[in-house]
């Protein structure tokens, strides 16, 4: 049934209403962002690992 939970105390016109989505992990958007946003290769990523780095 609905469950009652914190919220935006407003909703903006065209905007969909969710609940809440838990902290991510940490590292979860590691690829993401040395690849995406930083321009790494995915082995240039790999070889953080390996490194131990990240």
């Amino acid at each position: 049934g609905p469950i009652a939970f914190a919220g935006p105390p407003y909703v903006l016109s065209g905007q969909e209403v969710r609940p809440p989505q838990p902290a991510p992990l940490l590292g979860q958007h590691n690829a993401d962002i040395y690849c995406d946003w930083l321009g790494y290769t995915k082995e240039e990523l790999v070889k953080l690992y390996q490194t131990g780095i990240i």
